[in-house]
């Protein structure tokens, strides 16, 4: 089966996120034990072939982050994304059926040591939410998961 003929044109990410959503997971340890709880409130905009989302994280422990993806929506049919903390090349993949990977390294804090990290999202899109599991792994092995979420508002 071609690229082409594996794409699935309901499932394009632009369709889901524009406007306002919403998220909320869990990080845990790779034996299941959990870190910490999260939730997400964001907004997504579509512009010239950019999705941008603007996403507003809020821990159980009272700390707060944003991130900026640009996810360019491309020709082809895939996706290729940009943040601040990007390190190397920039994910790029097709959705296929209802699911969509990427793998990309970010370089994030760790006790204020900035640490680059690599986090393979697998997103599952079903009934109006998508469900991403993702694995972050530290010189090949995996240290956390993080199962999310995403509903539109």
């Amino acid at each position: 089966m071609s690229t082409a003929e594996s794409l699935n044109t309901s499932f394009r990410l632009e369709n889901f996120f524009i406007g306002e959503f919403i998220s909320d997971g869990i990080i845990a340890k790779p034996n299941g034990q959990l870190i910490r709880r999260f939730k997400v409130e964001g907004q997504a905009s579509f512009k010239k072939g950019t999705l941008t989302l603007n996403e507003s994280f809020t821990y159980d422990d009272g700390e707060i982050d944003n991130r900026i993806w640009q996810i360019l929506c491309l020709p082809d049919g895939s996706y290729e994304g940009y943040t601040t903390d990007l390190v190397g090349p920039p994910p790029r993949d097709y959705p296929r059926d209802d699911l969509f990977t990427w793998s990309y390294r970010l370089k994030l804090p760790v006790k204020n040591i900035p640490v680059t990290l690599r986090f393979t999202d697998m997103m599952h899109f079903k009934n109006d939410s998508i469900s991403n599991m993702a694995t972050i792994s530290k010189f090949g092995l995996p240290v956390l998961k993080i199962f999310q979420t995403f509903h539109k508002v």
